[in-house]
């Protein structure tokens, strides 16, 4: 079953995993489907399991530099769904009473105003509208997700955006998430191809946080290597909220403290490199704890 709403609604504007040589039908290839989103929007792999879709087309209006289209789309797969679920069906469903939950579940005013079935390629899908208020600044956020699944894979294919241009632009949305297509031959989530997912050791590195204080945590260390971090802090849209921490990482677990980051709910981005090169990132929610 697919995590609360209330985390997937602010994710996907967290991780930037960039695609250099791979074209944009590969990337959705590699989780199973095809689409007709526009060719020139930025399309990002930024997880095994989760592929974003944005519009970077400037309206290159005089002073103007915004894109047209602000909604971000995020298109997950889920495996093995059958070992919790009695069939394609059946985890559609659950999965939509858990996004209701999460979105519901909010610290801040969430609702899902709608929760129905559809078709998606044919397939039996269960989808919600949500919105969301922001806990700081009372903006509101609209959200559409749909469920769907067909044999051992299930997804959730969805759109975020402010309430306004959600309304302007539904229509156009719908018909992008629409033209979303699943291959029904479909037998493997394929492995990203950066180097940074390729690396045997990706996974060893890993971050706690307790008590105002940030650790990171490395297994396997290379002597004639130089580390360093980085931390980001947000709010829940993905904004810059601080100046970005660079730290160099001489021994391990390494420890860093929070300072004053406690009075709201924050968004901790920690990049780790070796040698200059990205090793690994972790995003979560703070104080609340790991995501």
């Amino acid at each position: 079953m697919p995590i609360s709403r209330f985390k997937n609604i602010f994710m996907p504007m967290l991780f930037l995993i960039a695609f250099c040589g791979v074209t944009f039908a590969d990337v959705f290839d590699e989780i199973g489907l095809t689409t007709s989103f526009p060719a020139d929007w930025k399309v990002i792999r930024t997880s095994r399991t989760d592929v974003t879709i944005e519009d970077t087309t400037l309206l290159m209006a005089p002073g103007d530099t915004s894109v047209k289209y602000k909604g971000l789309f995020t298109l997950s797969i889920f495996e093995n769904i059958l070992k919790n679920s009695s069939d394609a069906e059946d985890w559609s469903v659950n999965s939509g009473i858990a996004y209701k939950i999460g979105i519901e579940s909010n610290t801040c005013t969430g609702t899902v105003f709608v929760l129905d079935t559809m078709d998606q390629d044919g397939l039996f899908t269960i989808y919600g509208n949500s919105e969301v208020s922001d806990c700081e600044t009372d903006n509101i956020f609209r959200g559409h997700s749909r469920f769907v699944a067909f044999g051992d894979f299930g997804y959730e294919l969805s759109v975020d955006a402010d309430s306004l241009d959600m309304v302007k632009n539904f229509s156009y949305y719908m018909g992008l998430l629409d033209s979303i297509k699943l291959k029904r031959d479909f037998k493997e989530i394929l492995l990203i191809t950066t180097e940074a997912l390729q690396r045997p050791s990706f996974k060893e590195m890993d971050v706690s946080v307790s008590n105002g204080y940030l650790t990171l945590h490395m297994n396997t260390i290379n002597k004639n290597s130089v580390y360093s971090m980085e931390l980001d802090v947000l709010d829940v849209m993905g904004r810059t909220q601080a100046k970005r921490v660079k730290r160099n990482v001489l021994n391990f677990p390494f420890v860093m403290s929070l300072g004053a980051i406690t009075n709201r709910q924050t968004i901790l981005r920690v990049k780790f490199f070796e040698n200059g090169n990205l090793f690994s990132k972790k995003v979560f929610m703070y104080p609340s704890g790991l995501n």
